[in-house]
């Protein structure tokens, strides 16, 4: 495993904001369907874990598991920002199928590099929560939810996000329930997989966005708080 910077030079080095490619390098002794990679980043405080993040290839796309062929082969991660304090931080990598246990693995690596994490950006005091990892809560958040649901049903799902930021949660939710909202088309005879133009899939993200998406929005006044939901308009 390495890591490198923006100008692809290898580095165990970084700054806090900055972007980082994370580099696997694997052998594969046979073929290997329905695989997924993780990638686990902890900051070390006084010896022990700290915050940490994960990314998997599962929350790409549509989170298909890859298909790993015999031979040498390269996997890389890229951290558009990296959201970790100064300090030390470990990487680990863990290869297994997808389903299988998170105790069982067809291989792991701990702690197989460190990285030193200087001081970077300012970032307003706010750490961005990664694309893939938001992606990865939100797939197992909806998951159950969307299983086999009609079309109709899936847009009376409701996700509100409390402390939204720059919105990570429900932009990953929207991709989501938008997916299965097309899947629930097609599998209903709706619409066909032809039908679904670019034209229709930013159709359905409005739908879906203006129907399924919302935030918590607190305002102060003469008899004090006063909490609400705000709803995207559609359009």
């Amino acid at each position: 495993m390495t890591c490198h910077d923006a100008s692809g030079q290898e580095a165990t080095a970084f700054r806090t904001g900055s972007p980082v490619t994370v580099r696997l390098k694997y052998a594969a002794q046979v073929t290997m369907a329905d695989v997924i990679v993780e990638l686990y980043v902890h900051s070390i405080v006084a010896g022990q874990y700290g915050a940490w993040f994960q990314l998997t290839t599962a929350s790409g796309g549509n989170g298909e598991p890859l298909r790993l062929e015999q031979g040498d082969g390269e996997i890389e991660f890229d951290i558009d920002e990296l959201a970790l304090l100064p300090g030390v931080c470990q990487l680990s990598a863990r290869i297994a199928h997808q389903g299988q246990p998170s105790n069982k693995a067809i291989d792991w690596l701990h702690n197989c590099l460190t990285l030193r994490v200087d001081p970077g950006k300012s970032v307003r005091g706010t750490f961005y929560t990664p694309q893939p990892l938001a992606e990865l809560v939100v797939r197992r958040a909806l998951a159950p939810l969307v299983a086999d649901a009609c079309a109709d049903d899936i847009l009376t799902v409701r996700v509100i996000d409390p402390a939204m930021g720059s919105g990570a949660f429900l932009v990953a939710a929207c991709r989501y329930l938008s997916h299965a909202y097309e899947r629930a088309l097609v599998n209903e005879g709706r619409c066909a997989e032809t039908d679904l133009d670019p034209d229709m899939r930013a159709n359905i993200r409005r739908t879906v966005a203006a129907r399924c998406l919302g935030e918590m929005v607190v305002e102060s006044g003469g008899a004090g708080l006063r909490t609400s939901w705000r709803w995207p308009r559609s359009g």
